[in-house]
């Protein structure tokens, strides 16, 4: 839409469009980018005081990464229809509003990827490439059984009769291996081993989620919530480790006997709020003491879990993915 607008400008007010209209232009672009630098810059002790810290690498990208287009474009087609407004200044906010959403998609947006690689950011090719090959060789893995479980079973008149190496020749991937290279570099291993993370998170998430579904963890406690957002603030530090029990032990302490806490837990006491078994439940000091257990234990068993789950899904053979897999286990 930028695009278009900004095209139409130029083509129907050309004649209202000279050089120095052109050159605010770049002006107008630096400046706002100079303008989100600095906004960035201000609010970031307060940022990393209230939520998740954000390294300097990512406050770069955060100021490369602001797209300007919607609301702006709007306002100034609002502009530009207006009666009292000229013709040539109409046409002017709007070659400049749209130039500006123009340089971010052609500049800010083609150059993203190049940015978040400068900063070290993502993922290096190899350390994706391994852990695909991994998942593909856990796929064909589980294939391969139910291939052969499914010829030597004769409940299924479908595979009775079948010829196991023609079935094999016919998929080749069933016979696939894959390589056990060692990394590169350290950089690229320390790749490896934060997407390892990253999945034995996503594993322990999931199994949060489970036993919320299957009624083991009260889906109405705050426990639940405590669980589950602190794998999603590990999710944001997988490069420096497994930090989800440090995201539950500062919401657990957070939570103090404290003189408002003592008078909640008293009103909790009385009527009418006695006569809800929640809210005497949750406020008393015996029913916090009952989440902590609940969380102590869905942590402990959703990391059992994912220590069996996780190896068995990136693959556990090779001295290195050996190492990867006990560190993190360690961290666990």
């Amino acid at each position: 839409l930028a695009g278009v607008i900004f095209a139409d400008i130029l083509t129907s007010h050309r004649h209202l469009i000279g050089p120095a209209d052109f050159a605010w232009l770049l002006v107008v672009y630096a400046s706002v980018m100079a303008i989100r630098a600095i906004m960035v810059c201000t609010f970031w002790p307060l940022l990393n005081a209230v939520g998740v810290p954000i390294s300097r690498q990512e406050a770069v990208v955060v100021v490369w990464s602001g797209l300007r287009g919607a609301v702006s474009l709007a306002l100034a087609i609002i502009v530009d229809l207006e009666p009292g407004i000229s013709e040539q200044m109409g046409a002017r906010i709007m070659f400049h509003v749209g130039g500006v959403a123009a340089l971010t998609f052609l500049v800010n947006a083609s150059f993203a990827g190049a940015v978040v690689r400068a900063m070290g950011l993502m993922r290096s090719s190899r350390a994706r490439e391994e852990v695909l090959s991994r998942l593909a060789q856990h796929v064909a893995a589980k294939a391969s059984e139910a291939c052969e479980r499914e010829c030597a079973s004769a409940a299924d008149i479908r595979f009775q009769g079948a010829n196991r190496e023609l079935v094999r020749a016919m998929l080749p991937d069933l016979k696939a291996g894959v390589a056990d290279d060692e990394p590169d570099s350290d950089s690229e291993e320390q790749a490896l081993i934060s997407i390892y993370r990253e999945t034995w998170l996503r594993v322990v998430q999931q199994h949060y989620w489970a036993a919320i579904d299957q009624g083991i963890l009260p889906r109405t406690l705050e426990v639940a919530r405590i669980l589950l957002n602190s794998t999603d603030i590990a999710l944001e530090s997988s490069d420096t480790g497994l930090r989800d029990w440090e995201a539950v032990a500062r919401e657990v302490h957070m939570r103090p006997p404290g003189p408002l806490w003592l008078t909640i837990c008293a009103l909790a006491e009385s009527r009418p709020l006695c006569w809800l078994p929640d809210i005497r439940s949750t406020c008393s000091e015996e029913g916090w003491a009952m989440q902590k257990v609940y969380i102590a234990l869905s942590f402990q068993e959703a990391h059992v879990h994912a220590e069996s789950a996780v190896p068995e899904h990136m693959g556990s053979s090779g001295r290195w993915n050996d190492r990867i897999t006990q560190q993190v286990c360690r961290e666990s």
